[in-house]
C-alpha cells in the first residue's frame, strides 16, 4: 500500500512540474529580428500557347504630357520552335495589366519573318527563325529611348532596301552544317535592331543591320546613362554556329566553338537609331586568315561608361600560347573604335581561358576610389574542352603617376593588375562557373557557382551524380586588392546531388530616379547603394536537367549578410532564365521568369512576373533539455516552441523521432499531433512575436540508458535564423522500483516511530533556455492555442515543488503508521 501510494506521489510531483512548466514557462528569448521578400500574385504576361524563351525587361522612367510615367517593358521570343518571332509588351500600372505584344520581328510588309520560307546560297530553302532578344534603355527621364537586338535568318542580301518583304532568295547568305553530318541544315543568321522613342511605345522602327554573308551570334548592346551613346557587338563565323565541344547540358550551340576567321563586329551610335547603326558597322577585331587552326574570336561582351567602350572576347590559337583559348581586351571613345586590330592579351595564353564578363564604374560612382573595371573569366590549365575550371580576377585601377593618361579603363591599366585566381579549385578537380560581379566605389561584390568535383557533379561522368554546384559569393571593401577579400560564402547551400544550382544573378539596385515634375525623387526613387539582390534557380542533376525553382535574396549591407532565400512562386518546378530589377531604394524588387505552364514540358513555357516586398520574420527556436524516468513508468515531457521574431509563424510544424529505448505513447491537443511508431508531428496554427506554443508528449521507457530525442520545427515563413530550428531532449531510463518491496516492520510501542525514507520524485525537463532578454510571461493568447508544437519548457526548475511533494509524502507515511498501529 505504502509502494503504491509513494509511486502515485511521485507520479503527481511529475505532474505538477510539468503542468507548472507549461503554465509558467517565461519566454526568456532574445527578439532576433529580420526580413525576407514574399512575392504577389503573379502574372503571366506572354500568355500564349507557344512556347516563350529568352524572356528581357527594363524599367522605363520618362515625363509624357504632364505625367511621370514609370513602365516595365518586356521583350521575348515566342511562337513554335524554329518558327518564332521577337515581341514586345508593356505595363504603365506596375505589372497590374499589360499592353498587346507588338511584333517587332517584321519584314517590310509588317508581316512576322519567323515562319517565312527564305532561299539562301547554293539554292537552299528554309524556314526563318529570330532568336535570343536583347534590350538596353538608358535610364533617362526625358522620354523613352529603347533598343532591342535579335539575330534571325531572315536576312535579305541588302538590308537597306524598302522592299524587303516575304520570300527572297539571297545569293550571299550562307548554311552551316550544324549537326555535322555533311548536309547543311542551318541558315546563316543576320543581326536586326529594333528602336522607339514613342512615349506610347507602340511605334518601333525595325532595321536589318547585316545580311547573312557570315553567321551572326552573341550579340550584345550598351549605352551610356544618359542615353547619348550607344554600341553593339557581335561575332560573325564564316562556316556558321558550330556545336559546342564541351561536356554537360545543352548542345553547346552558343558560338564558343569557332572556325578559324571568325571576328568581332562593332558599331556605334550617339541616338538608338538603326540606320546610323547600320552604316557604323565595322570589323572589330583582324582573323584575316581562315582555316582551321587558325585564330577565330568568340562571345564579346561590351559595356559603357560614359563616352568609353570596352570590348572583351575569347579567342582560339592566341599568339604564343597553346591550342586553348585567351582573353583580349579593347577599349576605346565608342565613337573612335578599334578597326581590324588584334587587342590586348590579358590572360595568361599558357592556359586556357574563355567566357569573359567585365564590370565599369565611372569617377561618379567611384567616389574616392581608384578602381575602375573588375575582369573576370574562367580559366583552366587543362586543354581538354570542358575542364575543370577556376574564376580568375583582374581590375583597372586609375594610376596617372605610375601611367600618364591612365584611365583605369585602358588596357595598360588592366595589365598592371596582377590576376587573382578566385576560387583555385580546377587543380583538385573542382569546377567554377557562371560568374557575377557588382561593383560600386571600393566594394566588390563576387558571385559564382562553384562544385568541388566536376566529375562528381556531372551526370554525364557519374550516373547517379554524388556532388552539385551551389551559389557561392565573397566581397572586398578594399577595392578587390588580394588578401582583402571574405572567404567565400554558401548561399544556396543545396545539400542533395538531386539538384544542382544554375543561372545566378547578383543585381544592384539602380540610381535615383528624380522626379522632372517636382525635382525631387518619389518614394522609393532614392538608391540605397548597399543593398545587392541575389538570385539563383535549381534544376534536377540529370542528363536532361528539368527545371525547378526561382530563388531570391537580398542584402541590406553589401553582402556582408543576406536575408533568407525565398521562392519567386508557390509552383515548386518549371522555373528559369530569371531577371531581377531592384527599385533604387532597395525595398522592392521585380522578378521576371520562365515558367512551365506544364511542370516538366519546357514547350509550355510563359514569362511570368511577380513583385516582391520585405516582411518581418518568425524565428522559431528549440534549446537542449532532459529529464529521466524509470523502466517501465511513463513521463509527460513539455515541450515548447519560441518565436523569438518580429513576425508571426504560421503552419508551425515540429516533428521529432523518438529512439528505441522509448516508446512514445500520445501527444496532446488530439488532432494536432500524430504518432506513427517512433515518430511524431505535431502542428500549431500561428506563434506570435515573442511567444510560444506549448504541448505535452508522453513516453514510456523501455531500456536502461540516456536517450536523445531529436526535433525539428518548420512554419510556413522563412526562418529569421536556421540554426536553432533543431534541438535534442534528452531522456534517462534509471533502472525499475522494485514489484515486491519490503513491507515496514512496527516497532515496539516504547520505542520512537520508525521514518521511512522520503522518495525523490524524478527530474522533469530542464532545458537551457534561448538566450535571455526581457522576459515576459506568456498570456492565453501567447499560447496560441489549438495545437501541437514541440517546444521544451524553458523555466526554470522549482525546488519548491520538491519540497511541497516532499512534505505531502511524509504526511502520507505518518497517517498510514497511524492507521498501522490501531
Amino acid at each position: 500500500a505504502v509502494r503504491g501510494h509513494v509511486a502515485k506521489g511521485i507520479k503527481m510531483a511529475v505532474k505538477l512540474r510539468i503542468g507548472a512548466a507549461v503554465a509558467l514557462c517565461v519566454v526568456a528569448a532574445a527578439v532576433y529580428a529580420a526580413t525576407a521578400l514574399r512575392f504577389g500574385a503573379e502574372v503571366n504576361v506572354s500568355r500564349t500557347a507557344t512556347p516563350t524563351e529568352k524572356a528581357k525587361v527594363v524599367r522605363l522612367a520618362y515625363l509624357h504630357g504632364g505625367t511621370f510615367r514609370k513602365v516595365w517593358l518586356f521583350t521575348y521570343a515566342d511562337g513554335p520552335l524554329d518558327r518564332q518571332n521577337v515581341y514586345a509588351r508593356h505595363s504603365f500600372d506596375e505589372g497590374v495589366s499589360w499592353s498587346d505584344p507588338v511584333l517587332l520581328s517584321r519584314d517590310a510588309a509588317n508581316v512576322p519573318t519567323g515562319g517565312q520560307t527564305i532561299t539562301v546560297k547554293g539554292s537552299l530553302s528554309f524556314v526563318a527563325d529570330n532568336d535570343k532578344p536583347t534590350i538596353f534603355a538608358p535610364p533617362t527621364t526625358t522620354g523613352p529611348t529603347v533598343a532591342i537586338i535579335w539575330n534571325s535568318a531572315y536576312c535579305p542580301q541588302d538590308p537597306a532596301a524598302s522592299t524587303n518583304a516575304g520570300k527572297y532568295l539571297n545569293p550571299v547568305q550562307g548554311a552551316g552544317d550544324f549537326d555535322e553530318d555533311g548536309v547543311p541544315d542551318r541558315p546563316f543568321h543576320c543581326v536586326w535592331v529594333a528602336t522607339t522613342a514613342d512615349p506610347d511605345l507602340g511605334n518601333w522602327d525595325v532595321q536589318q543591320l547585316t545580311n547573312g554573308e557570315r553567321d551572326a551570334i552573341g550579340e550584345v548592346i550598351s549605352g551610356s546613362s544618359d542615353g547619348k551613346a550607344f554600341a553593339m557587338a557581335w561575332q560573325e563565323d564564316p562556316a556558321g554556329l558550330q556545336p559546342g565541344e564541351g561536356e554537360g547540358r545543352g548542345d553547346g550551340g552558343m558560338g564558343s566553338h569557332t572556325t578559324g576567321g571568325t571576328n568581332i563586329w562593332y558599331t556605334h551610335a550617339p541616338t538608338a537609331n538603326g540606320t546610323t547603326l547600320r552604316g557604323n558597322i565595322a570589323q572589330l577585331s583582324n582573323n584575316n586568315a581562315r582555316g582551321t587552326g587558325l585564330p577565330g574570336a568568340s562571345r564579346p561582351n561590351l559595356q559603357l561608361s560614359g563616352t568609353t567602350a570596352v570590348v572583351a572576347y575569347e579567342e582560339t590559337a592566341c599568339v604564343g600560347g597553346s591550342s586553348g583559348k585567351c582573353i583580349v581586351y579593347h577599349a576605346f571613345p565608342y565613337s573612335a573604335h578599334d578597326a581590324n586590330y588584334a587587342g590586348t592579351i590579358i590572360s595568361d595564353v599558357t592556359q586556357n581561358s574563355r567566357r569573359v564578363r567585365f564590370f565599369l564604374q565611372g569617377a561618379a560612382a567611384a567616389g574616392t576610389s581608384n578602381l575602375r573595371a573588375v575582369v573576370l573569366w574562367r580559366q583552366t590549365p587543362f586543354v581538354t574542352p570542358a575542364a575543370p575550371s577556376d574564376i580568375m580576377l583582374r581590375r583597372g585601377l586609375v594610376d596617372t603617376a605610375a601611367r600618364p593618361g591612365s584611365t583605369g579603363f585602358l588596357p595598360s591599366d588592366i595589365l598592371a593588375d596582377t590576376p587573382q585566381n578566385m576560387t583555385n579549385m580546377a587543380r583538385f578537380g573542382g569546377n567554377a562557373n557562371a560568374h557575377r560581379a557588382v561593383v560600386r566605389g571600393s566594394f566588390i561584390g563576387l558571385a559564382y557557382d562553384l562544385t568541388p568535383n566536376m566529375d562528381a557533379a556531372n551526370p554525364e561522368k557519374t550516373a547517379v551524380p554524388t556532388a552539385n554546384y551551389n551559389l557561392f559569393f565573397a566581397r572586398s571593401t578594399k577595392n578587390g586588392q588580394a588578401g582583402s577579400w571574405s572567404p567565400a560564402q554558401n548561399l544556396s547551400r543545396i545539400d542533395s546531388p538531386a539538384l544542382t544550382v544554375v543561372e545566378p544573378r547578383m543585381v544592384p539596385t539602380p540610381g535615383t530616379i528624380v522626379n522632372p515634375l517636382n525635382g525631387t525623387p518619389d518614394a522609393g526613387d532614392t538608391q540605397n547603394p548597399s543593398v545587392i539582390y541575389a538570385c539563383y534557380a535549381t534544376e534536377t542533376n540529370t542528363l536532361v536537367g528539368q527545371a525547378g525553382r526561382v530563388y531570391v535574396s537580398r542584402s541590406l549591407d553589401q553582402g556582408a549578410t543576406f536575408e533568407p532565400f525565398v521562392p519567386v512562386s508557390a509552383t515548386k518546378s518549371g522555373q528559369s532564365e530569371s531577371q531581377l530589377r531592384p527599385s533604387p531604394d532597395g525595398l522592392s524588387a521585380m522578378v521576371l521568369w520562365m515558367g512551365e505552364q506544364t511542370a516538366g514540358d519546357p514547350t509550355t513555357k510563359d514569362a511570368m512576373f511577380a513583385t516582391g516586398y520585405p516582411f518581418e520574420l518568425p524565428d522559431l527556436a528549440l534549446s537542449p533539455g532532459s529529464a529521466s524516468l524509470s523502466r517501465n513508468s511513463t513521463l509527460t515531457l513539455g515541450l515548447n516552441v519560441f518565436n523569438r521574431g518580429t513576425g508571426a509563424a504560421s503552419n508551425v510544424v515540429l516533428s521529432g523521432s523518438v529512439p528505441s529505448g522509448l516508446v512514445p505513447v500520445s501527444a496532446a491537443v488530439p488532432g494536432a499531433c500524430a504518432v506513427s511508431g517512433l515518430d511524431f508531428t505535431c502542428r500549431i496554427q500561428t506563434i506570435a512575436p515573442s511567444a510560444r506554443g506549448a504541448v505535452a508528449l508522453t513516453v514510456t521507457g523501455a531500456a536502461e540508458g540516456e536517450h536523445l530525442i531529436s526535433m525539428r520545427v518548420t512554419s510556413e515563413e522563412p526562418d529569421g535564423n536556421v540554426t536553432d530550428n533543431v534541438g535534442t531532449l534528452t531522456v534517462s531510463v534509471t533502472p525499475e522500483l522494485s514489484a515486491n518491496p519490503p513491507v515496514p516492520v512496527q516497532p515496539p510501542p516504547s520505542q520512537p516511530p520508525a521514518t521511512t525514507p522520503t522518495p525523490t520524485p524524478t527530474p522533469t525537463p530542464t532545458p537551457t533556455p534561448p538566450p535571455a532578454a526581457s522576459p515576459s510571461v506568456p498570456t492565453a493568447a501567447a499560447d496560441s492555442g489549438g495545437g501541437c508544437s514541440a517546444a521544451r519548457s524553458d523555466a526554470p526548475f522549482d525546488p519548491v515543488l520538491l519540497l511541497m511533494a516532499g512534505v505531502g509524502l511524509m504526511g502520507l507515511q505518518r497517517r498510514l503508521q497511524r492507521e498501522a498501529g490501531r
